[in-house]
């Protein structure tokens, strides 16, 4: 950029509530490092200082709330007319105008509700220099789940809009992992996808010590039974008295009580705790010595489960103990950080940590601390900065 330049814009566009959501806030945070003005799109308050200027999506009118006239606008309505009501009634004019002007130099997308938008008037005459950006995240499935209230009627809608992640709109397209990126590639026949993984900052930190007579394991994550609680607390059951595990889950308050009732047999082996800030997850879970990842693959999202917890945990200085989960088993057989269990059931998992010594908890936390160095949100941000095209400029 040359001295007396206007340094060049981007929107980042999320259906979420930006402030909570790390892996947003962090492409908030690389474009601003590297000289971009930011504004955002999304849901809540303005998420960061460095934003310019935030745009909070207006709610849902309420006339079209209630579950008849959902049922009506899915049956009745075009899908165009269905995105206009939905969804684009909710976009404030002004960034409406702000993207028509060709205010942006980049435009990130980072989910699917909003692709239609690219269809409408603000699109339509983009400079040819802008980049549009589509971060998938996760895989989003052809059709709602059967749980999704009125997934059936709504599916088609949905389904259109979702075929539009091959817009040739999108001039670059990523995911958390590779498997999903190349389910994404093989789907709709678009370019491989850059792989963006979900990496916190790095972790000024050093693997505590290991008790001969003790072994604690964590896991910290959402309260879902689907997440292999059962499995953990069934494989302490199995396990020699020295191990233990600390379970710090956050959401379900029902799954919550179900998981300390299902776990009462056990007494202090198991026990409960509450969730620690994000950004004090490392530091919190860095006195423990394994962090135990369990997920039977039951989705195509945990087929390919790359979780947040893993990169959290390496920063913890843990070593790490999972099912055979196969993007999770590459970065284990890659650094040698950790043991995979070689099936599904609790007493896979009890083999796969029955007989690790202290030494060999040692070795695998030091480890994570050398894959700390690699597995952060700077290393990640290189690779978002080139996805988009911001090393081109």
């Amino acid at each position: 950029m040359s001295e007396g330049a206007r340094p060049p814009a981007a929107l980042v566009i999320s259906q979420s509530p930006l402030q909570r959501d790390p892996r947003v806030r962090r492409q908030m945070q690389w474009l601003a490092e590297s000289g971009w003005i930011v504004d955002t799109l999304g849901l809540g308050e303005r998420p960061d200082e460095a934003i310019r200027d935030h745009f909070a999506m207006h709610d849902e009118p309420r006339w079209a709330r209630p579950v008849v006239a959902k049922g009506l606008i899915h049956t009745l309505l075009p899908y165009r007319r269905r995105f206009e009501i939905l969804s684009r009634a909710r976009i404030p004019r002004e960034a409406e105008d702000r993207v028509r002007s060709g205010e942006y130099g980049l435009i990130v997308f980072n989910d699917i509700h909003l692709l239609p938008w690219t269809r409408t008037d603000a699109f339509s005459d983009l400079p040819g220099s802008t980049r549009v950006h589509l971060d998938l995240h996760e895989h989003h499935p052809p059709k709602y789940r059967r749980s999704v209230r009125g997934g059936r009627l709504a599916n088609p809608y949905y389904a259109w809009g979702r075929a539009m992640i091959a817009d040739p709109v999108f001039t670059s397209r990523s995911a958390v992992v590779r498997g999903i990126a190349e389910l994404y590639q093989d789907e709709f026949a678009v370019p491989p996808l850059a792989v963006i993984r979900n990496a916190p900052e790095l972790e000024d930190l050093e693997p505590s010590a290991v008790r001969e007579d003790r072994v604690e394991l964590v896991h910290h994550g959402a309260a879902a039974w689907t997440r292999g609680l059962r499995e953990m607390v069934d494989a302490v059951g199995l396990l020699p008295e020295r191990f233990r595990l600390t379970l710090m889950l956050l959401g379900s308050a029902e799954v919550i009580a179900g998981v300390e009732e299902y776990a009462a047999e056990l007494g202090d082996r198991v026990r409960i705790l509450p969730p620690v800030p994000m950004r004090e997850i490392a530091s919190s879970i860095n006195a423990y010595d394994i962090e135990v990842m369990f997920f039977p693959p039951v989705t195509e999202n945990l087929r390919f489960v790359l979780p947040n917890k893993l990169f959290e945990a390496v920063q913890g200085r843990l070593a790490l103990a999972i099912g055979p989960s196969v993007m999770m088993a590459e970065l284990i057989e890659a650094y040698g950080n950790g043991t995979i269990a070689s099936g599904w059931t609790a007493e896979d998992l009890a083999d796969s940590v029955r007989n690790l010594t202290a030494d060999d908890i040692r070795r695998m936390k030091n480890a994570s601390a050398a894959a700390a160095q690699d597995l952060n949100a700077a290393h990640e941000g290189d690779v978002f900065r080139r996805a988009v095209g911001i090393d081109e400029r």
